[in-house]
């Protein structure tokens, strides 16, 4: 019942405002887009049956086979990419999981008991047998050793919205300008 009530509440915040979808292949689809800026910060989810950490990596098992992913007003993109395209994704230029760690919150059902723990993804993930692997640095919360329905909600990561922009370039030299300002 609660990872129903999870998957109403990420549809809920992926399709909202959306506009029409337009499939851009058969595995990745897109939704939206104003086409003013050249490019986009999107928001990754990604949601398995399972987890487990074992001190370092975190193990979503049973991953399901595409990542989500949204960005915020006013472009109101949405869609899904394949584990391998979103891999691809977030392990290239400035705003790669090496380059520019997001930070990411991970939410774990274990029985009746739910976990919220804020992280950062220093490296790129990897897949193998149905399973997404992150090395995780713990910012807030503890992470369980095991859990059942787990989503891991990745923080933006720049994204071009045409061939010949830079994706996120100035974003986070931005942000720490105006963090340091304050």
């Amino acid at each position: 019942m609660m990872r129903l009530a999870l998957a109403v509440l990420i549809s809920t915040v992926v399709l909202a405002g959306c506009g029409q979808t337009s499939d851009t292949n058969d595995q990745n689809t897109a939704a939206g887009t104003s086409g003013e800026n050249e490019s986009v910060e999107l928001l990754f989810v990604q949601d398995a049956k399972g987890m487990s950490y074992d001190g370092e990596t975190l193990i979503l098992k049973d991953a399901d086979p595409y990542t989500l992913f949204f960005s915020d007003r006013p472009e109101r993109i949405a869609g899904h990419l394949t584990i391998d395209a979103f891999l691809e994704e977030v392990s290239k230029g400035a705003d790669s999981f090496a380059e520019d760690p997001p930070n990411a919150t991970l939410v774990v059902f274990d029985g009746d008991k739910l976990h919220q723990v804020v992280l950062e993804l220093p490296t790129k993930p990897q897949y193998r047998d149905g399973d997404l692997l992150f090395a995780v640095l713990v910012i807030e919360g503890i992470i369980p050793e095991s859990g059942g329905a787990s989503t891991l909600f990745i923080d933006t990561v720049g994204h071009p919205l045409s061939p010949g922009s830079v994706a996120g370039v100035h974003r986070r030299e931005r942000r720490r300008h105006e963090r340091h300002r304050r």
